[in-house]
């Protein structure tokens, strides 16, 4: 029954092949194939706008999607940042506790070796006197 009309999305019916009334003279003729012309024009327009408006909400989805994406790796980027300030730090407190009980272990060296010399002094004193 419709085989010669089209229905794009919604729209109204288009007859393409519908049999031309007579027009009253020929300026009639001419508005009605320009207003044909039109309504075919129109329902081309239609379509393409439906199709930007598709491909336009598929973008806006698509940067929707990116910007999520990018929140998160400048959450994971800030999340690594604050580890490696943290390691650093931590790196930095052992290097000063090393120093520390290097400082520490040199002092007790020396002390070790003063009584060392202390005890041989004191041996020696027994073993002349």
């Amino acid at each position: 029954m419709f085989e010669n009309t089209v229905d794009l999305a919604g729209y109204d019916l288009i007859w393409r092949d519908k049999p031309d009334l007579p027009a009253a003279n020929e300026e009639n003729r001419k508005l009605e194939e320009e207003l044909k012309k039109k309504k075919i024009e129109i329902e081309r327009l239609k379509v393409i706008l439906d199709n930007n408006i598709t491909k336009g909400n598929g973008m806006k989805e698509h940067f929707n999607e990116l910007c999520r994406t990018l929140t998160y790796k400048q959450q994971l980027y800030k999340s690594k940042e604050h580890e490696l300030e943290m390691e650093n730090h931590s790196e930095k407190l052992i290097e000063r506790e090393c120093s520390r009980l290097e400082q520490e272990m040199n002092a007790v060296k020396k002390e070790i070796d003063t009584l060392i010399a202390r005890q041989k002094l004191r041996e020696l004193k027994k073993y002349y006197h």
